[in-house]
């Protein structure tokens, strides 16, 4: 090789480095644009009547604690299982919506929880619920029959039930009694048949 060629390589060869770390220094200094964390949204929303809409309406609070009353009316067992349904009936004087699942638990006499809050159910997913004034939503438990058990598997029997309201640090405390055995679940509010 000519001593020419190999400078020409040699240039080159630095040309070539000192561009490649010109970009590498450019791109770490580029600031990055910090974006909050995605929300979910819902793609459509129901009313208490069950009809959907496109979207959300603007402008709706969200229900809190304080807008709303629980009702619980035990349904059929079936295959080990026991259903509750869980009502929450907006008592406020204003439209407001819910999104998402109950948080519940069991508790002793004491206030102290009992065994594991319940577990979501995939069987209703979460939608948007727009509810009016004087309509309930729902979500259902599910309690496994303490029967189907070895002993010292579930929880002893509950005094009370704690439901929190989806995004609510308050929660609704009412009287109940149940074990809390495994798959104890809870399925997304929905809105509830008038």
């Amino acid at each position: 090789m000519h001593r020419n060629t190999k400078i020409m390589l040699i240039i080159v060869g630095f040309v070539a480095v000192l561009m490649l770390a010109y970009l590498v220094g450019r791109r770490s200094n580029e600031r990055l644009a910090v974006t909050a964390p995605p929300t979910i949204t819902p793609n459509a929303t129901v009313t208490a009547s069950g009809s959907p809409t496109a979207t959300p309406t603007p402008g709706v609070p969200r229900c809190h604690t304080a807008d709303l009353r629980l009702a619980l009316s035990e349904g059929n067992g079936a295959a080990g299982t026991i259903y509750v349904t869980i009502d929450l009936i907006n008592k406020s004087a204003m439209t407001c919506t819910l999104y998402g699942y109950p948080g519940v638990s069991l508790l002793d006499s004491s206030g102290a929880q009992l065994g594991q809050p319940a577990v979501r159910s995939r069987s209703i997913l979460p939608a948007l619920i727009r509810l009016e004034p004087g309509k309930a939503s729902h979500a259902n438990l599910a309690f496994s029959n303490s029967g189907n058990y070895p002993t010292g598997t579930c929880s002893a029997k509950s005094d009370s039930i704690r439901i929190f309201v989806p995004d609510e640090t308050i929660p609704i405390i009412s009287a109940f009694t149940q074990e809390n055995c495994p798959g104890f679940s809870v399925t997304a509010l929905a809105a509830a048949a008038q």
